[in-house]
Formats: C-alpha cells, sequence, structure tokens
C-alpha cells in the first residue's frame, strides 16, 4: 500500500514538474506574429528595392528616394496590412524652379507638382493640385509616412528614404 502511494506522488509530481516547464516554454517563445510582421517587412523593403535600382536608369532625376516597409489598407471597419508596391522619388523639375514628387511602382512613374513646407524636423510635401496624398518625412531618422486617400479609404505607407547617390 505504502508502494502504491509513493507511485502515485512520484507520478503526480513528474506531471507536475512537466506541466510547470512547459508552461514555462511557452511564456518564452515570441508570438509567430510579430516575426511574420518583420519578416514580411523585411522581405516588402527587399522588393520595392530591387525594383526601384532595375528601374533607376528610366526614372526621372531625383534627389531622394523612399521605399516602404509597410503598408496598410484603412476603411471605416479598420485597417489591415497590404502588400507594399510603391516607391516615392522626390526632386527637382528639369526647369530646376519647382519640386515633384514621383509615385513609382511596375510601371510608368506618376509625377506631381508639389510645395514644400518645413515644421521643426519634419518636411511635409504637398501636391500643388489635389490628389488626396500626404507625404511627410524626418529628418531626424530619415522616415517617412504617405498617405492616399481614394474616396473615404486611405493607404498608409511607411518607410525610409534616402539620399540618390547618382
Amino acid at each position: 500500500m505504502q508502494n502504491d502511494k509513493n507511485i502515485t506522488i512520484a507520478v503526480l509530481a513528474i506531471l507536475l514538474l512537466g506541466s510547470l516547464y512547459f508552461n514555462f516554454q511557452s511564456k518564452l517563445e515570441v508570438p509567430s506574429d510579430g516575426n511574420a510582421q518583420q519578416v514580411e517587412q523585411t522581405d516588402t523593403l527587399t522588393s520595392v528595392t530591387n525594383l526601384y535600382n532595375q528601374m533607376l536608369p528610366s526614372l526621372p532625376p531625383h534627389d531622394l528616394y523612399c521605399v516602404p516597409s509597410a503598408k496598410s489598407y484603412c476603411t471605416v471597419d479598420g485597417c489591415k496590412d497590404v502588400e507594399a508596391k510603391v516607391f516615392v522619388l522626390l526632386g527637382r523639375n528639369q526647369n530646376r524652379d519647382s519640386l515633384f514628387m514621383a509615385r513609382c511602382d511596375n510601371q510608368p512613374c506618376d509625377i506631381y507638382d508639389v510645395n514644400l513646407s518645413q515644421s521643426g524636423e519634419f518636411t511635409t510635401f504637398e501636391t500643388k493640385e489635389p490628389h488626396g496624398i500626404l507625404f511627410r518625412t524626418s529628418n531626424l531618422d530619415q522616415s517617412y509616412v504617405e498617405v492616399v486617400t481614394l474616396g473615404t479609404e486611405s493607404f498608409i505607407s511607411n518607410g525610409f528614404c534616402s539620399q540618390n547617390k547618382i
């Protein structure tokens, strides 16, 4: 009888220790959503940067190029992540007296004349004609946000800008 009690206590102790071990291990794991999102952002950055580099010889002369690392599609029901495919060029028009913003993908770029306004460490580019586009860069870390509206829906892209070396 004593032997049966000892076996029962040993089995319960093993189950308890096993349960504690697996519970502790599960708390150490990083949620897969965070890792997947980080991998997806890296893939997006690489994909759009590769597209920029492929198209570079045919692009208009520009000072900055901006590549998204994330993009969201938002409606009144909320936002969801979508694939980013558009990079942005910022520069001076050929006559050098005005600025432009070009939104480019694997099709020819859509080019807009823009006005520039500075507020502290942030620069905002607004299209001269109303196109529902807000583009703002940070002088602190070269990050940017672009908001493009389509009716009451919007696409929000975030990424980083770099100097064109050519």
